[in-house]
């Protein structure tokens, strides 16, 4: 069954609940709280009815049931495909990081590079670009790791980021760091919009 063009839908021989999108593995595993844990992985050299639990090495995040997995399909396979039409580019690997030496570096625009290293990674923001990021969430030694901090290079360029990893950072941002939401954006978050405080 397909929702969108770049998404076919499949059942496993288990019965699980699975999406095959350009490259792309998802599934679908109860979680212990009734919720659906979604496991993604890359470029299964099987039919997604033989796919099972070893195939998959990333737990990503959790939805309510079938259809909302079938959505979250369906909006990473629009990241993927807006993903391609940004100016991202690898670039020369070898800077040193807070988090070691990178082995892969990416420049997502003018002083925004991504940098990757064994241990973890983050972004690296030249004097300027750094200006640009707001005082309430500002790194001083221009460096956000991946975590957290990445969401705060995505509210700063939000023309960097796809649709997908600008949700992801608002959702980051409210949840990690809700007083300073707050203040930048002029509200009040209500009990359930955040997890910390």
């Amino acid at each position: 069954m397909t929702n969108d063009p770049a998404v076919t839908f499949h059942r496993t021989q288990e019965g699980r609940l699975a999406a095959q999108l350009d490259g792309y593995a998802m599934i679908a595993f109860p979680a212990r709280d009734g919720r659906i844990s979604v496991w993604s992985a890359f470029n299964i050299d099987r039919p997604p009815e033989q796919w099972v639990h070893d195939d998959f090495f990333i737990c990503g995040t959790s939805v309510a049931d079938e259809e909302e997995f079938r959505a979250y399909a369906v909006e990473f396979a629009a990241h993927i495909a807006e993903k391609a039409t940004l100016p991202r580019m690898s670039i020369r690997s070898g800077h040193s990081t807070p988090w070691g030496m990178a082995d892969a570096s990416h420049r997502y625009g003018e002083g925004v590079i991504f940098h990757s290293s064994p241990s973890h990674g983050g972004f690296e923001l030249s004097a300027e670009s750094n200006a640009r990021v707001h005082e309430a969430w500002r790194s001083p030694d221009r460096f956000y790791e991946e975590d957290i901090d990445w969401a705060k290079v995505a509210h700063a360029f939000p023309q960097l980021f796809t649709a997908y990893e600008r949700r992801e950072a608002d959702i980051t941002l409210r949840n990690w760091e809700p007083d300073a939401y707050e203040q930048i954006h002029g509200v009040t978050l209500e009990p359930g919009q955040f997890m910390l405080r």
